[in-house]
């Protein structure tokens, strides 16, 4: 069956349809609200209800079900693999993505839906709407009428697009685009590659590879003005016929189509699509109990929808409500006459149609004209039917009648079309603005990106996927590279971030993990559980073990002098408690001795005492001060007694073996530091024990390993992930060190994964730096009231009674895309959960072992 479709050219995102009119289509990103309260979804009925409002221009909303192939996103992911660890990381997407596939986990596919609003930037496609128009716009519409039919007859069919017409086009799509951009949402003109999957969209209904277009736009036809210029490139009417290659059969039955469709992969598929029309709805809708267009949702199949809106201001909706309920009285009037009922339908007709009037002549509010056509598709005729039977029996539930209408399928798919005029005017609705809104449409419920590894599924069941690095890619909405993970002792707060630094590792990242409690290796055992790593895992241990002595010393460390110098500068400084102001005497002679150090063949920072001693042995130096001579024997020997305290054998021993160091050829290191004693942020500095003062110069080295660490590969991923790191935000050097971090990090393009008791850990001035938050179990009302203002939770009841009760596993979850939600941790293989469980149990075990 061959159809004829409305338009005839397309120039970048408007539609120009044969009755003259143009629609210029946007993608709608939606909003997301799986976890918002009623005042916030008050809030969002509000934003939402200002575009209905305020648009005052006939708009066409189409909500398009896609189909997210479970193989897909595996083969999306799997393409973006790097690094030493390629072979590893395929084996485990294969593994992972083939348990999601045939179990009852996720199954083979996912529906997702995407929002599009296509605005009618002049004509309206109501008939009835002429009577509205000026003498101007009429004598135009003419005009126009009359120019096009005449470049026909000379074979120009595209002549009729003059570079006014083509003005008058481009400055009303500017004012539309200007008001979207002016709402709270995200609007985005639909591009040319959109195009091609938007216009045939109901064609490609249930095809999981629907035909490729990716040089569509190239097939443009150029447009010029009376002078000779290019003033457009355009797609024509037979452009747009090519995205429309579908056979359509229409059946005996005449309750649904069969369209004979062809996919990228030139295989041929045969799916039945019925369509439903809107028939009646309550009189009043009450929000946020009814969002009528939500219960697409929880179907376990696809639905489209198209809806087709005329705004109506107050006057013109009462001029024709007015004229419907005289028609109405006229009819009852005239059975009455000869004895006869009108029946109830007429009756209910002019009650209702009175209590419209009443309200609209007190709200003085305009309206739209509603027609709602909803879409099921199934390659089995039944089971389309037993869908068809499911979706009408969810919206009688809610008060909404839908009718599979007898003869109306062809004319349905048609109006269904972006840009297409009204095929069925049977079902036209005269609905309120609250009606409409309450129709919630582009609200979402989806956490994570768009593919990835497989990080857990929300309480509907829909996966969350992460994609390690994107907040450093500049796609996601947030570009914040800072990960945290709070939550109780075995809530699963350190078995999420283990699996997410793991799963960072194998995507191709240099990661460096600091754990100051030695968990991995001594408790997780990673290293006899996370074989298939092989060398790519780096343990790296800072003890007070003799093999350990000296791994911190900044000459080591550094391959530039000048920095090992500055490294250490600051250490000694540090540990001296000199303050280059107030102290500037002590400074210059331990610049000096630091500078001299560094000018050995072989420097350590062990070595600065024997410097200041030899400077104190100095006479008549123009550089020192007179009394520098006692002062640095004063500094060495007070720089010798920090060397005694047992991890300060960390920066000043010597180094015994070469071995058990950060190769930054590796994949993954682990940095194990033992029994590092930092102090509380409200202990006074000169409280401080030696070993709170070393811990703390340990520190200074830790930073600069890490930023060695981040700078050197910043042409690739790197992670910087540390444990307990409340630790560090108990003391200002400790804070400092993270501060930098982020700094550092967001410089370098380097994600940062934090993991930490609670939220209220991080000081308040520093949590506007955190990308996705991973928030578990917690009864701490200061810690809820601190999540709730971090995720802008407004209303914070359902917060604090569901926070204490979390079960072990869920976590409340923020994205890089500000959605948050519930999510269930999900980690597949019994050999990973394992390994990264340190819960109590775990820990209780090996000690008994």
């Amino acid at each position: 069956m061959d159809i004829q479709n409305d338009i005839v050219a397309v120039w970048r995102n408007v539609a120009i349809t044969r009755d003259n009119r143009d629609q210029a289509l946007f993608k709608f990103n939606g909003f997301h609200t799986s976890f918002d309260s009623e005042a916030q979804l008050m809030a969002h009925f509000s934003e939402l209800k200002r575009l209905f409002k305020e648009i005052k221009r006939e708009i066409q909303c189409i909500v398009v079900p896609t189909r997210q192939s479970i193989d897909d996103i595996r083969e999306k992911y799997a393409s973006m693999i790097r690094g030493n660890l390629r072979v590893v990381a395929s084996s485990h997407i294969q593994s992972v993505f083939h348990y999601l596939k045939t179990s009852d986990e996720l199954g083979a596919e996912e529906r997702r839906y995407e929002f599009y609003i296509g605005v009618e930037l002049g004509k309206s496609t109501l008939d009835d709407e002429a009577e509205d128009m000026t003498y101007k716009e009429m004598y135009q519409a003419l005009k126009d009428w009359l120019s096009s039919k005449f470049a026909k007859i000379r074979g120009d069919h595209h002549l009729y697009l003059t570079e006014d017409r083509l003005r008058k086009i481009s400055r009303s799509n500017n004012e539309v685009t200007k008001f979207l951009e002016g709402l709270p949402f995200s609007f985005t003109p639909v591009t040319t590659e959109g195009m091609t999957k938007l216009i045939p969209w109901i064609f490609n209904i249930g095809l999981r590879f629907p035909p490729n277009w990716q040089n569509w736009e190239d097939r443009f036809t150029p447009i010029f003005n009376k002078k000779g210029e290019l003033i457009a490139r355009i797609q024509t009417e037979d452009d747009v016929l090519n995205l429309q290659l579908t056979g359509i059969e229409n059946p005996k039955s005449r309750r649904y189509l069969t369209l004979h469709q062809t996919d990228a992969k030139g295989y041929n598929h045969q799916t039945h699509v019925a369509f439903l029309h809107m028939v009646s709805m309550p009189e009043e809708i009450h929000f946020p109990e009814t969002r009528w267009l939500e219960a697409l949702r929880s179907l376990p199949f696809a639905v489209g929808v198209s809806l087709k809106m005329s705004y109506q201001d107050a006057d013109q909706r009462l001029r024709k409500l007015r004229r419907k309920k005289s028609n109405l009285e006229d009819q009852a009037n005239h059975l009455n006459a000869f004895g006869e009922d009108a029946g109830s339908n007429v009756y209910q007709g002019i009650s209702h149609a009175e209590n419209i009037i009443s309200n609209v002549e007190k709200e003085r509010e305009g309206g739209y004209l509603m027609s709602a056509i909803f879409s099921v598709s199934s390659s089995d005729r039944d089971e389309l039917m037993q869908r068809v039977n499911d979706l009408i029996d969810e919206y009688a539930g809610m008060g909404i009648t839908l009718q599979n209408t007898y003869g109306l399928q062809l004319r349905s798919l048609l109006e269904c079309l972006p840009g297409s005029r009204r095929y069925v005017t049977e079902f036209i609705q005269d609905v309120d603005i609250n009606a409409v809104t309450a129709s919630f449409f582009g609200n979402r419920q989806e956490l994570g990106d768009e593919y990835g590894y497989y990080a857990g599924r929300t309480l509907s069941g829909t996966a969350v996927y992460v994609l390690p690095g994107l907040a450093a890619s500049g796609a996601a909405l947030t570009q914040s590279l800072v990960t945290v993970y709070t939550g109780k002792t075995g809530s699963g707060k350190s078995m999420a971030a283990n699996r997410d630094i793991y799963e960072a590792a194998l995507s191709g990242a240099k990661v460096l993990l600091l754990d100051p409690k030695s968990e991995r290796k001594d408790i997780c055992k990673w290293d006899e559980k996370l074989t298939e790593l092989g060398s790519e895992l780096n343990f790296i241990s800072f003890s007070t073990k003799d093999e350990d002595a000296g791994k911190l010393d900044p000459f080591l460390l550094f391959d530039n002098r000048a920095e090992a110098v500055e490294v250490s500068r600051e250490i000694i400084y540090y540990l001296l408690n000199i303050n280059i102001r107030n102290d500037s005497a002590k400074s210059s002679i331990v610049t000096k001795a630091v500078k001299r150090v560094g000018q050995l063949a072989e420097p350590s920072i062990r070595f600065v005492k024997d410097e200041l001693r030899n400077i104190a042995k100095e006479k008549n130096n123009e550089n020192l001060p007179e009394n520098h001579g006692p002062m640095a024997l004063e500094l060495a020997s007070i720089l010798e007694e920090f060397e005694d305290v047992s991890l300060a054998r960390l920066i000043f021993g010597k180094r015994m073996n070469d071995e058990n160091v950060l190769n930054y050829a590796n994949q993954f290191n682990v940095l194990q530091v033992d029994n590092l004693q930092l102090p509380k942020k409200t202990t006074p500095s000169e409280e401080y024990t030696e070993g709170n003062i070393v811990s703390v110069a340990i520190l200074f080295s830790l930073t600069a390993y890490m930023m060695k660490f981040l700078r050197m590969f910043q042409s690739e991923l790197t992670v910087v992930a540390i444990d307990e790191a409340w630790n560090f935000f108990q003391n200002p050097a400790g804070e400092r060190l993270i501060d930098r971090l982020f700094r550092e990090g967001r410089s370098l393009f380097s994600p940062i994964y934090l993991m930490t008791q609670n939220l209220m850990d991080i000081p308040s001035s520093m949590r506007g730096q955190i990308g996705t938050a991973y928030c578990f179990k917690t009864d701490i009302p200061e810690e809820i009231a601190t999540i709730q203002e971090f995720m802008r939770l407004e209303d914070s009841a359902g917060l604090e009674d569901m926070m204490p009760k979390m079960q072990s596993g869920y976590c409340l979850y923020r994205d890089l895309h500000q959605r948050t939600g519930v999510m269930q941790v999900r980690i597949l293989q019994e050999h990973l959960f394992d390994a990264f469980d340190t819960s109590i149990d775990v820990r209780e075990l090996a000690s008994q072992v």
